[in-house]
C-alpha cells in the first residue's frame, strides 16, 4: 500500500484533521490537477500539521469494497420536508429529493445546514418521518442547497419502495 504525507489543508480540498481514522475523503491535489482518494491512517508521533494517508487505489479489493455504498440509489423526485429546532422553536423547510436509497437521500432544500446536524426528514407523499443526519452539503442552486442525508433507523416503507 502506498503511503503519502499530506498537509491538513490543501487548496480546493478538505480539511484533513477533521477526519477520523479509517474515514475516506477526496482531496484535490492542485499541483497535479488530479483527484485521488485517500484512506486516513491514525497518526503516532507526526507533526500536527501533517497526516499520513494511504491511496485507496492501492488497497485490496476487499478493502475498497468495505468503502462502497451498502445499498443502491434510485433517481426519484419525492417531496420532503426537513424539520429542526432553532432558538427553542420548531422550524420546517420543504423541498424534494434528487435520489433516494434505503438509508438516505440527496435532497434540494432552500435552507442550508451544518454537516453533522441532526434533523427530521418527512416524506410528504406518505407522511412518514425519520431522524436524519446531514452527512454532505453541496452547492446552493436556484432552488436551494444540495443535502446528503443519512436516515437513522428508517421504517422499511419510508419511501414506499423496496430496495
Amino acid at each position: 500500500m502506498t503511503m503519502r504525507r499530506i498537509k491538513p489543508t490543501l487548496q480546493g480540498g478538505m480539511i484533513a484533521p477533521r477526519l477520523r481514522a479509517a474515514e475516506t475523503c477526496r482531496i484535490k491535489a492542485n499541483w497535479r490537477k488530479v483527484q485521488e482518494t485517500f484512506q486516513v491512517q491514525p497518526l503516532t508521533g507526526s507533526a500536527p500539521e501533517e497526516m499520513i494517508v494511504a491511496l485507496l487505489k492501492d488497497m485490496s479489493y476487499q478493502g475498497r469494497m468495505s468503502q462502497a455504498r451498502s445499498t443502491g440509489r434510485l433517481n426519484s423526485r419525492v417531496p420532503v420536508a426537513i424539520e429542526w429546532t432553532e432558538a427553542g422553536g420548531k422550524m420546517r423547510a420543504e423541498g424534494s429529493t434528487v435520489d433516494i436509497s434505503a438509508k438516505g437521500c440527496m435532497a434540494v432544500v432552500p435552507q442550508g445546514f451544518t454537516v453533522g446536524q441532526k434533523l427530521r426528514l418527512v416524506n410528504l407523499t406518505n407522511q412518514h418521518s425519520c431522524e436524519a443526519i446531514l452527512v454532505w452539503r453541496g452547492h446552493e442552486g436556484r432552488t436551494g442547497w444540495e443535502l446528503g442525508l443519512e436516515l437513522r433507523d428508517p421504517s422499511p416503507d419510508f419511501w414506499g419502495l423496496e430496495f
